[in-house]
């Protein structure tokens, strides 16, 4: 015997369950092979076929195994999923090793064999065979990736009426995933035919394009048909998409709060980050539930944990002003700072409150003007234009420039901003158009007075001159008389409905009253929200 061959003939005598003489004589009759001066030997001794276990049929067999396989005795499954696999060629049996194979169940993980036993199952018709075949093209599990072919064999399970790859069809349709271009018509297709079939993503997938107009006109019934669908069915991503749909109302859906509620509250307790946070929002504000700030800051705090920077600056203004939690300026610095890391625009503008009130921290108007600049910039927040103009036409940002300051006081202006209103008619002298809105911004300006954390009232007509410009715009009137101003005033329409209507019935500047909510609702944002369609 060749020296070292002994070794090799015990390693194989013991894979094999045979004695060494038997596979020493086999490997005797083989002829030997010179390979880099080592000899080995090819044996002509075959494996034995593992044999039925006494008593039992291979259908027997199987049912042992599905039984095993049930409660997750993998190894045992395994073992008898083999046995039957040599006996039948059943496509379950072949369904079932080509997944243990492909999930380690039992056995070692392994996309190669198990996609031998898929392709031994396909070839059969078997629709879940074809379909994991496809899958594995699509996700390149042991294979290089092919759209071309996972879309081949997804159509053949298609045809059978399997969700999952009609499902994954409408995503490669919707996306263009290995197509020319996204086709939403098909897509909304294939997703109904799945929906139909009872598959929850293909429900939510509809639901979304029914409700962006995708593929179809712009159906809120039909978006909340599908998402009622999935949602029933316990999906967090619809239970999240009803509870905003109801907490905002739109066409054909009415605005229930109660029922927001419900649905935020069913996707939050599956972990969903942005339904926490507007579960932290609704109990902020006392919105279809009983105002409680405790069960805000938890909401808030789990959407923090998750990344949602708007409920960490939520939890800054909650430390700031002690509602919730013991008031804690340092901890509310420490939320907002984390938020602005992540661009939050409202964080910046009030870490820039807060050095320019020096609340907590020195005062600092070079760092207060830094975030109002980061905030105007990342956010266009129009609190923060207005704080920039007041920085640059008093020159505390470091910079005196009183264009600079009117270009921002223009900026707020359109959009609405009061005191920007007033600081940009103030410096173009039109007292008139500041008569128009004047005494609505002085009534709010009386009736919220914000108070910085020392319990000192700012008192914003006084601060920022606008009990001046009301005090030399009534003398103008007086000067020319009523008759004159009201011919050259020039009051549009929308500016004279912004007052009657009570436009500045909001909590405003240099106060630490505004949450990521108040700030979504001025600037007409959406919801947070990803709308494109996933597979599960």
């Amino acid at each position: 015997m060749v020296v070292g061959h002994r070794k090799k003939i015990l390693t194989m005598a013991k894979k094999l369950n045979e004695s060494p003489r038997k596979v020493q004589a086999s490997a005797a009759s083989a002829t030997p092979k010179i390979n880099n001066n080592n000899i080995s030997f090819t044996c002509h001794l075959e494996m034995k076929k593992p044999s039925l276990p006494k008593g039992m049929s291979t259908k027997e067999v199987t049912n042992s195994a599905d039984i095993a396989y049930n409660k997750k005795n993998w190894k045992e499954a395994f073992r008898l999923y083999q046995i039957a696999s040599n006996y039948t060629n059943h496509p379950h049996v072949y369904n079932q090793l080509a997944f243990m194979w492909f999930r380690g169940l039992g056995t070692p993980q392994n996309y190669g064999v198990s996609l031998k036993y898929y392709r031994r199952s396909a070839n059969q018709g078997n629709a879940r065979a074809q379909y994991q075949i496809g899958y594995m093209f699509y996700n390149a599990c042991g294979v290089e990736r092919d759209y071309g072919v996972a879309l081949r064999y997804f159509t053949k399970a298609a045809k059978q009426n399997h969700p999952s790859a009609l499902l994954h069809i409408g995503v490669m349709y919707y996306n263009g995933i290995g197509l020319e271009a996204p086709d939403y018509g098909e897509a909304l297709k294939k997703f109904r035919e799945a929906a139909d079939l009872g598959n929850i993503s293909a429900q939510y997938n509809l639901g979304m394009m029914y409700k962006n107009g995708q593929g179809t006109c712009r159906d809120m019934k039909m978006a909340l048909k599908y998402y009622q669908a999935a949602a029933n069915q316990g999906d967090s991503g619809a239970q999240y998409e009803l509870g905003m749909l109801y907490k905002n109302g739109c066409i054909d859906v009415d605005m229930d709060l109660k029922l927001s509620v419900k649905y935020l509250q069913l996707a939050a307790s599956q972990g969903l980050p942005e339904a926490q946070y507007y579960l932290g929002i609704m109990y902020h504000m006392g919105h279809g539930v009983k105002k409680d700030y405790k069960l805000a800051a938890k909401f808030y705090q789990l959407a923090a944990m998750h990344g949602i920077s708007e409920a960490q600056s939520n939890l800054g203004f909650l430390f700031v002003a002690g509602k919730g939690c013991s008031k804690n300026v340092s901890s509310a610095l420490q939320h907002y700072n984390v938020a602005a890391l992540k661009k939050n625009p409202i964080a910046h503008y009030n870490i820039g409150v807060m050095y320019r009130q020096g609340l907590g921290v020195e005062p600092s108007n070079s760092i207060a003007f830094k975030h109002f600049l980061l905030s105007s910039k990342v956010g266009d927040d129009i609190d923060a234009h207005f704080q920039l103009g007041v920085m640059f036409e008093s020159g505390e940002g470091g910079e005196k420039s009183d264009s600079e300051a009117v270009s921002l006081f223009q900026r707020g202006a359109k959009r609405g901003h009061p005191y920007a209103w007033v600081k940009f008619h103030s410096h173009k002298k039109s007292y008139v158009k500041m008569l128009a809105l004047g005494e609505h911004v002085r009534a709010f300006a009386s009736e919220h007075l914000p108070e910085s954390l020392g319990g000192k009232g700012i008192d914003f007509v006084e601060n920022f001159g606008v009990k001046d410009m009301l005090e030399d715009a009534l003398e103008e009137k007086e000067q020319k008389g009523s008759k004159d101003i009201e011919e050259t005033g020039d009051i549009t329409k929308a500016e004279r409905e912004r007052g009657e209507n009570g436009y500045f019935e909001e909590s405003g500047v240099l106060v630490l009253e505004k949450t990521s909510e108040q700030k979504g609702e001025e600037k007409g944002e959406k919801e947070l929200s990803s709308d494109s369609v996933f597979v599960k």
